[in-house]
Parts: structure tokens; sequence; C-alpha cells
């Protein structure tokens, strides 16, 4: 069975370590910033661990989340 983590505020600190320990894990991530340099940045480091999907998102704009989740 394959995981996959939806992970907020990857672009730094805590969501990007967890970014890091999930994929390091083996499971497929959605990472989800408000800078999509560096959410970029960040699935080409990752994408040779895993799958990644990133959303250039602010978590605190609902509709946009749902949206993102909808798609």
């Amino acid at each position: 069975m394959t995981h996959t983590a939806f992970i907020t505020g990857a672009t730094s600190g805590f969501g990007r370590a967890c970014a890091r320990r999930f994929a390091a894990a083996g499971w497929n991530l959605v990472l989800s910033g408000r800078r999509s340099e560096r959410l970029a940045e960040l699935a080409t480091e990752l994408e040779p661990l895993c799958r990644v999907q990133t959303l250039t998102l602010d978590v605190r704009d609902t509709a946009a989340v749902q949206a993102a989740v909808a798609a």
C-alpha cells in the first residue's frame, strides 16, 4: 500500500523537514506553500525518492484549498 502525505507550509521550516522525512520513508507527497519557486526546488530534490505534486496556495484561503483538493 502506498501512502500519501499532504503537507502545508512545505517551503520552509517544519513543513520542509516533514516533506524530506516522509519522502525518505517512501511516501508520495502533495506539498503546498505560498512560494512556488521554493516548492519547485523541493519537488526537484525529492522526486528521485517519491511522487511529488505541488500546490501554490495559502492555507488561510479556504476556497483555494477546497478547489485545490477537489482538482
